[in-house]
């Protein structure tokens, strides 16, 4: 009787595990000051907090102007509690354009400047920055390149052995590197201390203007750099008056691959993620059909996945009757991408409150659109950028002339900084646990450890259990096992001697009881983990268990 009753809970269990349709806004933060400040980039670092870069025309948390425009620097804690601000810059205009973080936690900054700080010199117009920082806002150096006439730094990303990629723009030359046109796209690699390793400009050539917007640094080495031309390049063949491009290069510097796409008129690639398996995402803004998607009308946001060589996996086009655009792109561990823009309109049943609206899309691997949200007040709000944690939560950030969320703009009409968290819907479990019975819940976890290392899988949450008695009454638990194969071996690990999982009743008017889990090490990848937890119950009733994770793995449900 036993088992069958275990057996009918297991089943229960999986039944009742299905993803929710979508997904929780847990806050939002507005900050800034009555002129205008505007937020570029976000990312994250391996404790889940959010770095966020751009600029100000103004001072905040204590730091005052240093003229015209300063770039700023803020960390933001998983909660949301702002945790310092670093504002720099010289007497000219310092935009920070793009933040990227390491393994290590240190944090890395990109963008222009019009002239010096930190004791670099300015080589003419606007130059390119690097800036390093770590987790407790130290600055341990900065550099600024570039040649006598115009350079902007549009994007940053951090390889798995400390190299940092700085991608964007040029007028000019430097590095020994020849300018092919007009303007050019350039490509920067520094290692970890700030030693300059190669620099590589390139374009179409003439007078057109071709532009870098994304960089990301896959697990293999290779860098990956999106962006726009108005001219054929690589043997690419130019489609309309501007196309979108992706180049692939070796770490470096070698260019490997190319390839250009476009519509009827203006198409720009200005984001590009890469997910766990090397597949490449890229998001902009398109003017027409292509590939066979439907086309809503003046400009609508895209995406595109490629593999490792090249080949398009596919493509989406989606958006309003109105002007769309996608300016920022992240992927959670499941490959899962999500992508940030702008709106003049409404779709998939979002509502525009008014102008141009910031908005957030979410997909699965294959294409399928799973859900979008639309963030902002009757004012203009601009979404730039989108970092996703790795089991799916997700972080946007861009400008807002708007109040909303309960936030307030520092300004009448100028734009502010906004940083918004969404929630990954949570996965309720549920099974039915009779008096007298012992109940199993299986918990499925696919675990990735890179590069064979030995990880520690930390549960660093609590598992929520809620009790729904037919009478008053706790349950009580024996230990938690865990169970998984990797590669044809069997292993099992369970909680420490001495350290039995007990269930005790958190707060008696919301019945729910507190499950602190351990860790387990795995030594190879993939592992697929089945997490057991035995429950007898005391009374008859329902138990509720709702996971709630934040370490380094993603569900498999």
């Amino acid at each position: 009787m036993k088992n069958a009753l275990i057996a009918a809970a297991v089943v229960q269990v999986f039944a009742m595990s299905l993803p929710a349709a979508d997904s929780t806004k847990a806050w939002t933060r507005i900050w800034g000051t009555p002129t205008n400040d505007f937020a570029k980039s976000v990312c994250l670092d391996a404790a889940g907090n959010a770095y966020v870069s751009g600029w100000t025309e103004g001072g905040f948390d204590g730091h005052a102007n240093l003229g015209r425009s300063d770039a700023f620097f803020t960390k933001f804690s998983p909660g949301g509690g702002k945790e310092w601000t670093r504002l720099f810059g010289s007497a000219e205009d310092d935009n920070a354009q793009a933040v990227a973080a390491d393994a290590e936690g240190h944090v890395y900054v990109t963008g222009y400047t019009g002239g010096g700080f930190d004791g670099q010199t300015n080589a003419g117009s606007y130059d390119l920055f690097l800036k390093k920082y770590d987790a407790y806002a130290t600055a341990h150096w900065t550099r600024i390149w570039g040649g006598a006439d115009q350079e902007r730094g549009e994007a940053v990303s951090v390889d798995r052995i400390g190299g940092v990629y700085v991608a964007g723009w040029t007028t000019g030359e430097f590095d020994g590197q020849t300018n092919p046109g007009s303007y050019s796209s350039c490509l920067t690699k520094y290692n970890a201390a700030g030693e300059k390793q190669a620099s590589r400009i390139w374009g179409a050539g003439g007078n057109v203007m071709d532009g870098a917007a994304g960089v990301c640094a896959a697990h293999d080495g290779a860098v990956y750099v999106c962006g726009w031309t108005d001219g054929p390049f690589d043997g690419q063949a130019a489609v309309s008056n501007r196309d979108a491009y992706l180049c692939k290069f070796s770490s470096w510097g070698e260019r490997l691959w190319t390839r250009i796409w476009g519509a009827t008129w203006n198409d720009e690639a200005r984001a590009v993620s890469i997910d766990s398996n090397g597949f490449v995402y890229v998001a902009g803004g398109i003017s027409g059909p292509i590939d066979g998607q439907p086309f809503a009308g003046a400009t609508d946001l895209f995406l595109r996945k490629y593999a490792p060589d090249g080949s398009l996996v596919w493509m989406r086009i989606w958006g309003s009757a109105d002007s769309d655009e996608a300016h920022g792109i992240g992927a959670d561990e499941a490959g899962n991408p999500f992508v940030a823009g702008l709106t003049f309109g409404g779709f998939d049943g979002q509502t525009n409150a008014g102008g141009m609206d910031a908005c957030l899309t979410a997909f699965y691997t294959d294409g399928t659109r799973r859900r979008a949200h639309l963030l902002g007040g009757p004012g203009s709000d601009w979404g730039n950028a989108v970092a996703a944690t790795p089991r799916g939560d997700a972080f946007i950030c861009g400008g807002t002339q708007s109040s909303f969320d309960g936030q307030t703009n520092a300004g009448y009409a100028t734009w502010d900084p906004f940083l918004t968290q969404f929630l990954r819907p949570m996965t309720n479990l549920l099974f039915t646990a009779a008096k007298g019975s012992i109940n199993t819940v299986r918990h499925l976890l696919k675990i990735r450890v890179r590069h064979d290392e030995a990880l520690p899988l930390m549960f660093t949450n609590d598992v929520r259990v809620s009790l729904e008695d037919e009478e008053a009454g706790l349950f009580t638990a024996g230990d938690a096992s865990w169970k998984w194969n990797r590669k044809g071996t069997a292993g099992t690990a369970r909680t420490p001697a001495g350290d039995k999982l007990k269930l005790k009743q958190a707060k008696a008017d919301k019945r729910q009881i507190l499950v602190t889990l351990k860790h387990i090490a795995l030594t190879s990848t993939p592992a697929l983990v089945t997490f057991e937890m035995l429950f007898e119950p005391v009374h008859s009733g329902i138990i509720r268990v709702q996971p709630d994770p934040k370490g380094v793995f993603k569900e498999n449900w």
